[in-house]
């Protein structure tokens, strides 16, 4: 199971913390919140913060790249914080590093 919390700092930027298990069985909801915060509410900036998620497969590789995907299209940026070394490995394989060259990535201290 993962639970959202949602903030808005200002209408143009919003922040998506996700806390639980980010998986397959999971990934919709992720993807869901995501991408209502940047199409209906029109944040440009989307902060998603996974500090208090777990990412054990490549479903939320593809869902992170379908958000940045929906977010440089409507101009926006997106910001990935909390990234745990098990997600940027799962990036690195998957040879996605260039997709996300120009996102900021905070790692997990």
């Amino acid at each position: 199971m993962i639970k959202s919390l949602i903030s808005c700092p200002s209408p143009e930027h919003a922040v998506l913390e996700f806390n639980g298990l980010f998986d397959r069985s999971t990934a919709h909801k992720v993807r869901r919140d995501s991408l209502k915060l940047v199409q209906k509410q029109g944040s440009r900036e989307l902060e998603i913060d996974l500090t208090n998620a777990r990412c054990i497969d490549t479903s939320c590789v593809a869902v992170l790249v379908e958000i940045l995907n929906t977010v440089r299209k409507q101009g926006g940026k997106l910001k990935l914080t909390g990234i745990d070394d098990n997600t940027a490995r799962m990036i690195s394989l998957s040879q996605l590093d260039e997709i996300f060259e120009d996102v900021i990535v905070a790692e997990k201290k």
